[in-house]
């Protein structure tokens, strides 16, 4: 699949929840705004099982299940993963921005680990990166290149002062979890991603 492919397929998956995924993710920037002043602690406590939410979110939209607030804080369901996880990802991502080139790529051999600790609850938050490092190998520029493929839709949700980002962001939040889908073997789709 090119990047196009996904940006459409994701779109489509969206289209019928698109009100209940805006304000699933207006509340999310709402909480994220909110802890973003408090102590680093709260924010890991709270955010890391808010992205594992989103996860569920994307999941619930790809299965064409129930998607509402609540699938948000579901979560919290896998509060001391999500936690462990959220704060493993953080130091080892700031360990790595000592050094220039690697602070750049590293978020990409870690962008998988949420999906995998997701759908395998038995895993360690530390073998959920491990796995997300190795599935990512040959597929960081992949993942970049689609990123990119949004850069429209991000300026124009900087014109908008972030509104228009509540119908935006849970397209590429989609188009990331049919990534995820692809190169774990999840889907039978042909995994590639290349740019447009």
């Amino acid at each position: 699949m090119r990047a196009r492919d996904y940006r459409l397929a994701a779109s489509e998956e969206c289209r019928n929840y698109s009100g209940t995924l805006a304000l699933i993710y207006l509340i999310l920037a709402i909480i994220e705004g909110a802890v973003s002043g408090a102590t680093f602690g709260l924010g890991i406590l709270v955010l890391g099982p808010l992205t594992m939410g989103t996860v569920m979110v994307s999941e619930s939209v790809h299965n064409k299940g129930n998607v509402a607030l609540e699938t948000l804080f579901s979560g919290f369901k896998m509060f001391e993963k999500a936690v462990v996880l959220s704060i493993l990802e953080t130091v080892y991502l700031i360990l790595w921005s000592l050094l220039i080139i690697p602070a750049f790529i590293k978020p990409y051999s870690y962008a998988m680990s949420f999906y995998i600790q997701k759908d395998n609850p038995e895993m360690t938050a530390n073998e959920s990166i491990t796995e997300s490092r190795r599935m990512m190998n040959g597929y960081k520029w992949k993942l970049f290149c689609l990123d990119l493929s949004y850069i429209g839709w991000i300026l124009l949700c900087i014109l908008t002062f972030g509104i228009l980002s509540f119908w935006v962001s849970p397209k590429i939040q989609q188009a990331h979890y049919l990534f995820y889908l692809n190169i774990s073997g999840k889907n039978n789709q042909e995994e590639v991603v290349t740019e447009e």
